[in-house]
């Protein structure tokens, strides 16, 4: 016995200096005496462990419980290693038998939490893990994955704190660091972000990881060129696929120009398709791995084929997302006579323009026809409408893809709409899985998916060109009516003063409301001579989400607008009722090309206001037409750039013309609200679809 402790020591050491070969021999010659030896069994397979063979390292684990049945490090281990063989299923038996056998053990906690983070059991995650911590409060292990389990839940302020927490335990886990470095980039606090991601790589310069978030804040943020650099710095590091893939679908916020969108989108499509031309493979859904293609849209290209090159790329590198619900296989049937159930997906439900457009739909969707159930993805907007939680069922899903799907498909339903595919990254992965007979787009982003499993999109018919068809992967579906049932928003009875919000007393106030991605280079001549052309003209913008968003689209205008960009302002960015209020002290409210307003052209009609638009070539630039052409008004709609100019000066400088049009929009445009012919044409589609 002396002699096998000796060299159980020996191999010790030899396993904490990682030469994990020369342990093993040594446990083997303990082994080779005493092949019941518990220690030595235990600790081979944590050997076997550390190089890989996590299915031979648990069967040695497993021999070492069937010596030593109450030893609680066996079982956490054997839990542990269970884990990384791929079976957290596995591992929650391990751990529930050490808790029985010592219900403080702050590790069978700890990675009893993983394991159901793993499986997608969060709440359930949490739970142990704020027991972890109770038991020791010191814990930073306890702690980073408290955060990593908040943040999939959309507590995002409580996962910031974990992390923080974990710092102040451990000031040099660079994980620690990069796990809040992510989290702030989700919040789009991306200087704050970039400070973390920054420190992780200073404690550990090869942490591909750290690279990669790191490139993944500055695309965010509209630093296409630092994220391209970053990218090439992870993958030199590590040649992960995610970050590949990343790095294919990266675009700029701001382009430089019409040549640099060319550009940009000739990188990302020959980048995705060398892709799909590989072996590559994903490890899993791809849900930290933004592509870019959101940005795609406002390019004013036809982005068929690019989209379904894109979902066809992302299918091939991770086959997993090719699944069918069981009661959409082949063969399966519904006949139980009830309502029609229609599914709702969407990370956008709380106070945000997706919930406003979807909240008038439903109310058109009668409870005795349809059983209506909104699957509400956690996420850091916030929660959801308690107008639209009184008026349905909401299924609450954290946001991970695993249990999301699970949760979607247990719920049988006939029909799932996805209101704003391609928004964020959930939404569009889950579209490529089967889970219901029939699977819709709505235009929350009103752009094709180009995913097969997506068979229809809803759109409008006013707005969609007579071409339409040719930009869809889908089928297209034109409902009546105007885009949704949008509710009059309540305007401000008076306006506030201007100076109180920002805006020139003194001078012409052209409002451009739109998000700062949304100004195509093609708009920049136009935009510089409406103030060339009004001397008392000042043109008023948002900030974009990040100041380096605001300062690419300065620095591209300065040598196109000279001496007049003094005369444009940049109001910060506010909260809607504020929002709200700049818009109705505004003169003229300027639509962008070629992609438009939406919730913003109900705002500013509201308002009464102009809105000076330049209809594109396909429903996500036509939305203000459709708007007009439901009033019987065409005074503002322009048939080219020049036009758009002509139009915009003449409202800006003529008092009265512009009172005209102002009356004129306030007395028809009730037309535009609480449309009932949006939702009974929805109603009568899903009906129709269904039967």
């Amino acid at each position: 016995m002396p002699d096998d402790i000796k060299v159980l020591e020996t191999a010790l050491d030899l396993q904490r200096q990682g030469d994990h070969a020369k342990a093993r021999a040594l446990f083997e010659t303990v082994l080779d005496a005493n092949p019941s030896h518990a220690d030595a069994l235990h600790l081979d397979g944590l050997s076997l462990h550390a190089l890989g063979r996590h299915r031979e390292a648990l069967q040695r684990i497993t021999d070492a419980i069937a010596v030593k049945p109450s030893e609680v490090m066996f079982h956490v281990n054997a839990g542990a290693v269970a884990v990384a063989g791929g079976d957290a299923m596995a591992a929650l038996g391990y751990y529930k038998r050490a808790l029985e056998l010592d219900p403080e053990s702050v590790d069978a906690c700890n990675n009893l939490g993983v394991a159901l983070r793993t499986i997608g059991r969060f709440a359930e995650a949490e739970v142990a893990l704020r027991q972890a911590i109770r038991l020791r409060p010191d814990s930073a292990s306890a702690y980073i994955n408290l955060g990593v389990v908040l943040r999939s839940l959309g507590k995002v302020d409580q996962a910031i704190a974990a992390f923080r927490k974990t710092i102040e335990l451990q000031p040099d886990l660079a994980a620690a660091h990069n796990n809040l470095g992510n989290v702030l980039k989700a919040q789009r606090r991306y200087d704050d972000a970039l400070v973390s991601l920054d420190r992780a790589i200073e404690l550990n310069p090869a942490y591909a990881d750290a690279h990669f978030n790191r490139a993944l804040a500055l695309a965010a943020r509209g630093d296409p060129e630092a994220a391209e650099a970053g990218f090439a710095a992870a993958i030199g590091l590590r040649r992960d696929p995610r970050f590949l893939l990343a790095d294919a679908g990266l675009l700029p916020v701001i382009p430089k120009s019409g040549e640099d969108i060319e550009r940009w989108r000739d990188r990302f499509s020959t980048r995705i398709q060398a892709l799909s031309e590989t072996d590559t493979h994903l490890p899993g859904p791809p849900l930290d791995t933004p592509v870019m293609n959101f940005y795609l849209a406002y390019h004013g290209a036809n982005d068929r084929d690019v989209m379904k090159n894109l979902s066809d790329t992302i299918r091939r590198m991770c086959p997993t997302l090719d699944w069918t619900a069981p009661h959409c296989a082949d063969g399966a049937k519904r006949d139980d006579g009830g309502p029609l159930r229609v599914g709702i997906f969407s990370s956008y439900f709380s106070d945000h323009a997706v919930a406003w457009t979807m909240r008038g739909l439903i109310g058109y969707l009668p409870k005795e026809r349809f059983e209506v159930t909104l699957f509400a993805a956690a996420s850091s907007t916030g929660s959801v409408l308690p107008e639209l939680r009184d008026a349905t069922t909401v299924v609450d899903l954290p946001y991970a893809y695993s249990p999301a799907r699970k949760a979607i498909a247990e719920s049988e339903i006939d029909v799932l709409i996805y209101a704003d595919i391609g928004m964020e990254s959930l939404s569009y992965l889950l579209a490529h899985a089967r889970l219901a007979p029939v699977q819709c787009a709505l235009w929350g982003h009103p752009v094709t998916t180009g995913i097969p499993t997506v068979d229809y999109y809803l759109s409008n018919d006013v707005a969609e060109p007579e071409d339409g068809q040719s930009q869809y992967s889908e089928r297209l579906v034109r409902l009546d009516g105007v885009q949704t049932c949008y509710r009059r928003p309540d305007m401000p009875d008076a306006a506030r003063p201007r100076a109180d919000l920002g805006l020139p007393d003194d001078a012409t106030a052209y409002l451009c409301p739109q998000s700062l991605f949304k100004i195509h280079p093609d708009m920049d001549g136009p935009l510089a001579e409406i103030l060339r052309r009004d001397p008392a003209g000042c043109l008023v913008f948002f900030e974009g989400s990040d100041p380096v968003i605001t300062d690419r689209l300065k620095d591209r205008w300065r040598p196109v607008f000279g001496d007049e960009l003094d005369r444009v302002r940049f109001l910060p960015r506010v909260a809607v009722e504020r929002f709200l209020a700049v818009m109705a002290s505004a003169d003229v409210l300027l639509d962008t090309w070629p992609f438009g307003g939406g919730n913003t052209s109900y705002q500013g009609f509201a308002a009464g206001l102009p809105i000076v638009t330049l209809p594109g070539n396909s429903l996500r630039g036509r939305g203000t037409l459709a708007h007009y052409r439901h009033m019987d008004l065409s005074d503002c709609i322009a048939e080219s750039p020049q036009d758009y100019v002509e139009i915009a000066v003449r409202l800006g400088t003529d008092p009265a013309a512009r009172a005209k049009i102002s009356a004129d929009i306030r007395e028809r445009c009730d037309v535009l609200f609480d449309d009932a012919r949006a939702g009974r044409a929805l109603a009568g589609f899903l009906l129709e679809v269904s039967a």
